[in-house]
């Protein structure tokens, strides 16, 4: 029995047994807290969980989309443009990413830039006849007539 404590205390001592949580396991509870504070409208409680979670895990494309939705709810849109071009940055075509970008650059007034993620969200949703007329628009506007 002494040599068998004897031996999980080295291997303790060691490293062997972690003690404490991964990085990995902590981000995934920090993603069940805020998502059960997303759920509930809590966005300011939220968010800070999002942004734990994505520097742990900076493929995590749910943590930032729902991170950008806290930071736009509470009025801090360019974060959420961040989060989003940050969101967007690991999966280029993330279709409700795209949306929410384009609508927010619309808001800022940067249609040009509003219409690259709008044309790449239309190669996800080609059959998207509302999508097509904002594109048509938007192109109107800038004088492009395509």
């Amino acid at each position: 029995m002494k040599a068998r404590a004897a031996l999980v205390g080295a291997l303790l001592l060691s490293g062997c047994f972690p003690l404490d949580p991964a990085p990995e396991d902590i981000a995934l509870e920090r993603l069940e807290e805020a998502d059960a504070h997303f759920a509930a409208g809590r966005f300011a409680e939220a968010e800070p969980h999002y942004a734990f979670v994505v520097s742990k895990r900076d493929r995590a494309r749910e943590a930032y989309l729902k991170m950008a939705v806290c930071q736009q709810r509470l009025g801090r849109d360019p974060d959420a443009v961040t989060s989003l071009r940050r969101l967007l940055g690991v999966d280029g075509y993330h279709a409700e990413g795209l949306r929410m970008l384009g609508g927010m650059l619309a808001g800022r007034g940067q249609a040009a830039e509003e219409l690259v993620f709008y044309r790449r969200l239309l190669e996800l949703k080609p059959e998207d006849q509302g999508l097509r007329r904002e594109i048509a628009r938007l192109e109107q506007e800038a004088g492009q007539g395509k």
